[in-house]
């Protein structure tokens, strides 16, 4: 039984964020592998707003997913397309997205006697869109450490003359200018004669 997988990229990545918090994140390739627990997966679309960034990309890819801009602010009708498009390819279905605006196209594959699974967030998930599904499952996530920003400092060494300019280019990363400590003998002695 042949298995067709469309993500709603935004609408899961939003959902597991609201939830669980700005560390966690969808596990694609998770999810990818409980697709093919209900069949050989022919195709796993992953439909992306524009200007999605090039580590989300290359993750979906690594997972298994053929990434595919939705060129509008939305990637609903772009999944409605794809879902179209494929049906007659495989047995089942599965949407990941909790968004319930899927509902009539849960109901028109049913009727055409494709088995359709929607992969969600539970506390985000449409009740009409759950319970219309012939399979609901909970979407897998996973958490991050976030880096912490650490600044490194180079100190200035005092046991020579401190040349501004100097300091600043060498110490470019550096978001506090530098300022010399003192100044060189050699300077004030110039001055003096």
């Amino acid at each position: 039984m042949s298995v067709v997988m469309l993500l709603d990229s935004p609408n899961i990545s939003k959902s597991v964020a609201k939830i669980y918090g700005p560390q966690a994140r969808p596990d694609f390739k998770r999810l990818y592998e409980a697709a093919t627990k209900f069949g050989p997966v022919i195709k796993a679309c992953a439909l992306v707003n524009d200007g999605v960034s090039l580590h989300l990309k290359d993750k979906l890819i690594r997972s298994g997913f053929e990434v595919y801009l939705s060129h509008a602010d939305d990637c609903d009708d772009a999944l409605f397309a794809w879902a179209v498009r494929l049906h007659q390819d495989c047995r089942t279905v599965i949407f990941c997205s909790g968004d319930g605006g899927f509902h009539p196209l849960v109901t028109l594959f049913q009727r055409l006697h494709v088995r359709v699974v929607v992969l969600a967030v539970n506390e985000t998930c449409s009740r009409r869109l759950r319970a219309s599904a012939d399979v609901y499952q909970e979407i897998p996530v996973k958490f991050v450490r976030q880096q912490r920003n650490t600044v490194t400092l180079t100190p200035t060494p005092l046991s020579k003359p401190c040349n501004l300019m100097a300091s600043r280019q060498a110490n470019q990363h550096h978001p506090l200018p530098i300022l010399p400590l003192y100044q060189p003998i050699s300077n004030i002695e110039a001055k003096i004669a």
